[in-house]
Parts: C-alpha cells; sequence; structure tokens
C-alpha cells in the first residue's frame, strides 16, 4: 500500500486514472411535486430528510472517482440543520459497514457546529456552501447517504456528486476513509487519539476542535501563565504519530499551533490558508479549532498509524476534544469507532465567567510567574554554553 503513488491520487492523474466520461449526481428531480406551481419547481432542486430519516445522496456503480461533494442548507434560523446530527456517511463496494463516518459540519471542518467561511485545497465553506475535493476513489459501486439524527426536520437540502466514470481502478488503489471522534473529558496523562487503525494506508491530515474545562483561576497565580495559558493552556500538548507498531514516534511535536502550521496560541485569531488554518479561537470560551491535510506530505504506514495529541503539558489538562481524522486504506478495513450519542458542543459560560476576571488576574499571574521565569532563562543560558 505505500508504494501506492499517493499524489497521483490526490491530484488525480488521468493517466493512472483512464476516463471515459464525467457525471453530476444531484438532488435535482423534475416533476418532484407535480403541480407546477414556482415553489414546487424550487424544491424540485432539494430535498427534505425528516427526523430519524436516512436521505441516499448518490448510489453510482463503479468503476469511478468521484472528485467532488456539495452540499447546502438553509441558514435561516428556523431552519438551520444540526450540523453534529446530519451524519454522512458512504459505503464502498457493497459493504455493510461504513468507511466515512462523520457530523457532517465537522467532515467540512466547522468548528462546534457552526458555518464558518473558508476556502481549503481539500476542503471549503463559501458563501454558504459545504465543498470536499478529497478523490473518493471506489471499485465495485458507491453509496452516500446523509442520516439526520436530531428531533427535527432538515429541509432544503441541496447536493451535488461530481464523479468521473473510469474504464478501471488501478490496483492497490487506497480507499478514501474518514471518522469523528471525541473525549469530554480527556483523561489525565492520557493522550487523545485522533486517529488509530491496524492495516496499510496513507494518512492525509484532520481537524481538531478543543474546548478547556479546567477551573483555572482556582490553581496557584503562578499558574496562570504555565501552564494554564490564560485558559488555553492545552495549546501546549505535543502530537506524535507513530508507525507500524514502532515504540518511539517517527513524528514528535512541540505544540498544537505548530501541528497546524502556526503558533503563540493562534495569535492572529482566525487565519485559513490551503493546507493549514485556524478557524476559530477565544479566551472567553477557551476553545479553538483547526485543520491540517496533507497534500505534500502524506504519512504512509504498512501495519497501522496512531495520531495522538496532549492536552496541556503531558495531558495534565481536562478539556473536551473532538476530531475528524482522513485517511487513505485498503479495503476490506475493520469498522470505525463508535459515533456517539454525545455530540453537542460544551456550554462555555462557566469559563467565560473565569475569562472575565482575566484582567484582575493577569497581572497577578505574571509577578508570581517572574521566579520561575527568570529560573527558566537561567538554565536556558547555562544550558547554551
Amino acid at each position: 500500500m505505500g508504494h501506492f503513488p499517493i499524489s497521483r491520487l490526490l491530484i488525480p492523474d488521468h493517466g493512472l486514472f483512464p476516463i471515459s466520461h464525467q457525471r453530476m449526481v444531484t438532488s435535482f428531480h423534475a416533476g418532484r411535486h407535480g403541480t407546477g406551481l414556482t415553489f414546487d419547481r424550487f424544491f424540485d432542486k432539494c430535498v427534505r430528510i425528516g427526523a430519524g430519516e436516512t436521505h441516499s445522496v448518490a448510489e453510482i456503480d463503479g468503476p469511478g472517482l468521484i472528485v467532488r461533494l456539495y452540499f447546502t442548507f438553509p441558514i435561516l434560523p428556523l431552519l438551520k440543520v444540526p450540523l453534529r446530527d446530519l451524519i454522512l456517511r458512504v459505503f464502498y463496494d457493497g459493504a455493510t459497514d461504513p468507511s466515512v463516518e462523520v457530523p457532517v459540519g465537522d467532515f467540512f471542518g466547522l468548528p462546534f457546529g457552526r458555518y464558518t467561511r473558508y476556502g481549503a485545497f481539500f476542503l471549503a465553506c463559501l458563501s454558504g456552501g459545504y465543498l470536499s475535493q478529497f478523490p473518493i476513489p471506489f471499485r465495485k459501486s458507491v453509496r452516500i447517504a446523509l442520516s439526520n439524527l436530531s428531533d427535527r426536520a432538515a429541509h432544503m437540502v441541496f447536493h451535488q456528486v461530481n464523479c468521473f466514470r473510469l474504464e478501471s481502478l488501478p490496483e492497490g488503489c487506497p480507499y478514501f476513509m474518514a471518522s469523528w471522534r471525541r473525549e469530554n473529558p480527556t483523561r489525565r496523562h492520557v493522550p487523545y487519539a485522533i486517529l488509530e487503525r491496524q492495516g496499510a494506508g496513507w494518512y492525509v491530515g484532520c481537524n481538531l476542535q478543543t474546548q478547556a474545562r479546567e477551573s483555572f483561576l482556582l490553581r496557584p497565580w503562578r499558574d496562570l501563565v504555565w501552564p494554564q495559558g490564560w485558559g488555553l493552556g492545552n495549546l501546549e500538548g505535543c502530537e506524535r504519530v507513530f508507525i507500524d507498531g514502532e515504540e518511539a514516534p517517527s513524528f514528535h511535536g512541540t505544540g498544537h499551533e505548530e501541528l497546524f502550521n502556526a503558533a503563540w496560541y493562534y495569535t492572529c485569531g482566525k487565519d485559513a490558508g490551503l493546507f493549514a488554518g485556524n478557524l476559530h479561537r477565544s479566551y472567553l470560551q477557551g476553545r479553538a479549532a483547526a485543520y491540517r491535510h496533507h497534500l505534500m506530505d502524506p504519512i504512509p504506514f504498512a501495519k497501522g498509524i496512531r495520531v495522538e495529541i496532549d492536552h496541556g503539558i503531558q495531558s495534565t489538562l481536562e478539556a473536551d476534544y473532538a476530531s475528524t481524522a482522513y485517511w487513505y486504506e485498503a479495503l476490506p478495513h475493520r469498522p470505525l469507532p463508535a459515533l456517539g450519542a454525545a455530540r453537542d458542543p460544551s456550554p462555555w459560560l462557566g469559563h467565560a465567567v473565569q475569562a472575565l476576571a482575566l484582567p484582575i488576574a493577569a497581572p497577578l499571574g505574571l509577578v508570581a510567574a517572574v521566579p520561575s521565569f527568570l529560573t527558566f532563562l537561567w538554565r536556558g543560558n547555562r544550558s547554551t554554553r
């Protein structure tokens, strides 16, 4: 699997994927309502997914390669789709277990179930649209479904799927996969696992949403600066990637922001790039959300992979973590982890009450931290001699 030329899939090489033609499957169905009224013609373009119902977005025979997956939902307050209750699933080659199972908002990288405009290479949310251009190959068939797990209907759901019909799928071509998981609260001294798989494939990215749960004002004042980080100290956690069962990780990072090509607690706030970005950072809420996609540096694994990240230094800070991992893997594969019923973001009002005290607490914390900071500088100066 590691020998498959993944770069020729991530940016589809039409020499490797012989294309006969492209088609688009959409939510449009002429005459769905049949009365000929103007608004009936409008509703011919979209579907309604009732509470507890599953809608088939596309069922396509293969071999094929999906190159565009698009949705849009209403932005009106009374008709808003709960983005963590509408679940996107993808099934390949007649399988009954999904290879993609993610709340639709999280699949498109949206933080904490709220729509945010941004444009990356593989994912984008532009002026109310939701776009994925992760290539999705399949050999025999593919079925894409939306399940509404909320207690209210999802109205006016528009969707489009662009797919190349292939003459054949290259031997050894892996299948696109995505999985959502959450820990609330995280466990002390136990890193949070973004992805843990057995098998062969390529890891191509993730998004991560973090929310502090610590009562940071109840700790010693000197801890307010470090390791509490003014309520965002969980961002001091390091990431590690273990490949094929290795004991020492092939990747050992230096903090949350560095994993997402940023720094200093996302000091500039929202900052979205083609392959990495931060979509939310709030001291008031204790929240941060970021993404990274590995087009130039996908990570191959032959036997398995574990991608983990600390919540604070050595995972000492309690937090609420949720993530979506994206990777390619051979079929058949082991089932994805259970989605879980607790998907709503945690409330942040309690954290906000503490954060409002920061103008008073910050000077006290800085003064209390001076002795330990001077000791740190002295040790650092000695270590460079």
